[in-house]
């Protein structure tokens, strides 16, 4: 194969040429392909504006969405970049193939050489990526590569919210903010992701309990409650931390106490002292809604958070119940 641009161990990438139309019907002109990023499946006159367009940008902006190919040269879709927004140093990334390469690791592969280049060649700084809803294909293969959830995105052709991702060449500062139904999806896998790390040998039936996709249905849902509220940690616009304050659940409640519902942060941010101010943030918002007592549980076996919990002035209350066949312990702590 002539002209390869970037290469992989299984794909080699070129440029769209003006004589690639077949290539392009092929791959546009799938319905199967273009259903989750249009309403309507593309004409042979709109694959070819697609090719036009992927030309022109190639030439002005020195990206595109490259066509790949096996190393025996058949055609596997395509894997590139755009820009993105009004800011030179952001990129989104973007990877389309036909459904008989499907399954195959492909769409991977393809983008982590094109996040190599982006990152090493062209001074990104930034790299978006979005799905449409139902795209769970998609939305695994961002994870893989390290992509973080941020606020959702209205995406015009489908009329949706798209789940969307940023990939960071640099460290970003973390700061505080009310969550918003808009970032449902990015908590969801916040949720999630620290969930799985924490427990995945302390209590694994507790973390293998909810999938992903549960987590979502949970977090779109969660807004709806006037009785608790949320907190996210966001680095640059990555969403990496939670923590939610609400009336308490338990049995006893007098009135007096609220709960920490939920303090939870992405593995990517773990042991940078990020879960005190998530901590502090709830403790303040719990007075705030006049409760003079913050309490929560914890798993018995979990015993990072319970000196964690204990550092910041939390002692044990003698109330504990079981869940998932493991003991949680109730912790307490009065505010000042």
């Amino acid at each position: 194969m002539t002209d390869v641009f970037l290469k992989s161990n299984r794909l080699n990438l070129r440029w769209w040429q003006e004589g690639d139309g077949e290539l392009a019907w092929q791959l546009w002109g799938n319905p199967e392909v273009t259903k989750l990023f249009r309403k309507e499946p593309m004409s042979q006159g709109e694959a070819s504006d697609r090719l036009a367009n992927e030309i022109k940008q190639g030439a002005e902006s020195k990206v595109q969405y490259w066509p790949m190919f096996t190393q025996t040269g058949e055609f596997v879709g395509c894997c590139g970049l755009r820009p993105y927004g009004e800011k030179n140093a952001v990129f989104e990334l973007g990877f389309h193939l036909v459904p008989e390469h499907w399954g195959m690791g492909y769409a991977t592969e393809a983008a982590c050489v094109v996040i190599d280049h982006a990152f090493k060649n062209l001074n990104v700084d930034t790299i978006f990526a979005g799905h449409h809803p139902e795209n769970k294909s998609s939305r695994n293969a961002l994870r893989k590569l390290g992509f973080i959830g941020k606020s959702a995105e209205f995406y015009e052709p489908t009329g949706l919210q798209h789940p969307a991702y940023l990939l960071y060449r640099e460290e970003k500062p973390c700061r505080m903010r009310l969550a918003e139904q808009s970032d449902a999806y990015a908590l969801a896998a916040v949720h999630h992701d620290s969930l799985r790390g924490t427990f995945c040998e302390l209590a694994p039936d507790y973390a293998n309990s909810r999938s992903l996709d549960d987590f979502e249905k949970l977090w779109n849902g969660r807004f709806d409650d006037p009785k608790c509220v949320t907190s996210v940690l966001v680095r640059g616009d990555q969403i990496v931390g939670l923590v939610s304050a609400s009336a308490p659940r338990d049995d006893d409640s007098d009135g007096t106490f609220g709960e920490v519902g939920r303090i939870y942060l992405h593995p990517c941010v773990w042991q940078k002292g990020h879960g005190s101010a998530l901590l502090r943030w709830c403790e303040e918002e719990l007075a705030r809604m006049g409760y003079v007592t913050s309490k929560l549980w914890v798993f018995e076996v979990n015993e990072i958070a319970i000196r964690f919990y204990e550092r910041n002035g939390y002692r044990r209350d003698g109330k504990t119940k079981m869940e998932f066949g493991t003991r949680l312990l109730r912790f307490s702590k009065e505010l000042l």
